[in-house]
């Protein structure tokens, strides 16, 4: 599974695929539990993760809790 996990991270950096599209090609028939899946193994949705690796100024390295933190 970590296999699959690692890929879907690398579509969802390197390529315009959706989500639905990175998920059936995994063999995730059901986005959701994609969804679910991934969520569990990285700590985000997908589309966070993608939103992200594009963002990082506004998210920072350790995605939003750190830079919440930093702002209080």
């Amino acid at each position: 599974m970590q296999k699959k996990i690692e890929c879907a991270k690398s579509q969802l950096v390197y390529s315009s695929r959706s989500i639905r599209e990175i998920s059936d090609s995994l063999g995730f028939h059901d986005e959701n539990y994609f969804g679910k899946v991934f969520k569990r193994q990285v700590g985000c949705s997908p589309g966070s993760y993608r939103y992200r690796k594009y963002n990082p100024d506004k998210w920072g390295a350790l995605g939003p809790k750190q830079n919440k933190e930093e702002s209080e």
